[in-house]
C-alpha cells in the first residue's frame, strides 16, 4: 500500500459521493496526479481537480474553475466540455486551508515536523483531512455561484487566456 492509499480510499468513499450528489462526474483518465470532476449545465460548466504532490506526498490541492458549457478556446483551439480541466478556464483558482502556495499549506496528511514531535504521530487520519476538505468546499461554490473569493482560495492568473475587460 503506498503513502497515500489510505487518504485516496477515503476521498473516494467521502468526497466523490458528496459530489455526485451535486451532479458532478468523474474523470480518473488523469489519475493517479489528478481526480477531475465535472458539472455539465445548461448555460455553464463547473470543474475542479485534486492535485496530488508530484512526489508522493500524502498532500493534495482542489484546483477550479468555471466555463461556458460548450467548452472553451485554448491555445487557439477549442476544447469541449468534456476535456476542460480548470487551467483552461480564464478565471481559475485554488483551494488550500493554509497560508502557504507550496505543498506546505496543501490539505495534508503528514504533520509539520513541530507538530510531529507535539502529538508524537506523523499522520492525521485520513478522515481529518477529508473532512476539513469537505468543510472548505462550501468556498468553492459560493466562488462558483457568486463570484465571492473566500479566505481559503487563491485565484490563479491564465497568462495563456486573453484578459476579459
Amino acid at each position: 500500500m503506498g503513502r497515500t492509499a489510505p487518504l485516496r480510499q477515503e476521498l473516494k468513499r467521502a468526497f466523490f459521493p458528496y459530489l455526485a450528489g451535486r451532479g458532478f462526474t468523474t474523470d480518473m483518465r488523469h489519475a493517479p496526479q489528478f481526480f477531475t470532476f465535472r458539472r455539465i449545465d445548461v448555460l455553464e460548466l463547473r470543474v475542479c481537480d485534486i492535485q496530488w504532490d508530484k512526489y508522493g506526498g500524502p498532500r493534495f490541492a482542489v484546483n477550479f474553475g468555471k466555463c461556458g458549457a460548450d467548452g472553451v478556446n485554448f491555445r487557439g483551439q477549442h476544447v469541449p466540455p468534456a476535456d476542460v480541466f480548470p487551467s483552461h478556464a480564464s478565471q481559475w483558482g485554488r483551494l488550500i486551508p493554509g497560508p502557504h502556495w507550496t505543498t506546505r499549506g496543501w490539505f495534508r496528511q503528514d504533520r509539520p515536523i513541530l507538530q510531529r514531535v507535539i502529538s508524537w504521530s506523523r499522520l492525521r487520519a485520513p478522515e481529518d483531512v477529508v473532512q476539513e476538505l469537505m468543510a472548505l468546499f462550501c468556498e468553492v461554490e459560493e466562488f462558483w455561484d457568486t463570484g465571492r473569493v473566500g479566505q481559503h482560495i487563491r485565484l490563479l492568473p491564465n497568462p495563456l487566456q486573453p484578459r476579459q475587460e
